[in-house]
């Protein structure tokens, strides 16, 4: 009985840690641009472990942060946050979810949102 849960608590203790090992985060500054239809925009994005701030150039010009909120399949998922200096574009992705399609070790990411429509571009690992 005392082998039985100690296996138990085993593999309670590896469902914990699979899940964090299986989607690592993409660490560090990326950058490209994201697109709708024929409008694009330059992004700088720095991933930390638990949110990513952005910066989107051009018309665009405002930052947002976005938390992590989970992995869902090969996507990482991030909830947007108050955009930190304003600006329409930035305060119109409050609420809505930034995709994350990265697995450990490429040097390309895709991301997507929506914001007046969905937005989509690929970033490569700066530095």
């Amino acid at each position: 009985m005392h082998v039985h849960n100690l296996k138990n608590l085993c593999v309670a203790a590896l469902l914990c840690v699979l899940p964090a090992a299986a989607f690592a985060n993409p660490l560090g500054v990326w950058a490209g641009s994201v697109a709708q239809g024929t409008e694009t925009i330059s992004v700088s994005a720095t991933f930390t472990e638990r949110s990513v701030d952005i910066h989107f150039a051009g018309a665009a010009a405002c930052r947002v942060k976005a938390t992590y909120q989970k992995a869902d399949g090969r996507a990482l998922l991030y909830g947007f946050e108050i955009s930190t200096n304003g600006g329409p574009f930035c305060d119109n992705l409050w609420r809505n979810v930034l995709e994350v399609d990265y697995a450990e070790g490429d040097d390309t990411l895709k991301i997507s949102f929506g914001s007046s429509g969905k937005w989509s571009g690929t970033l490569d690992k700066q530095g």
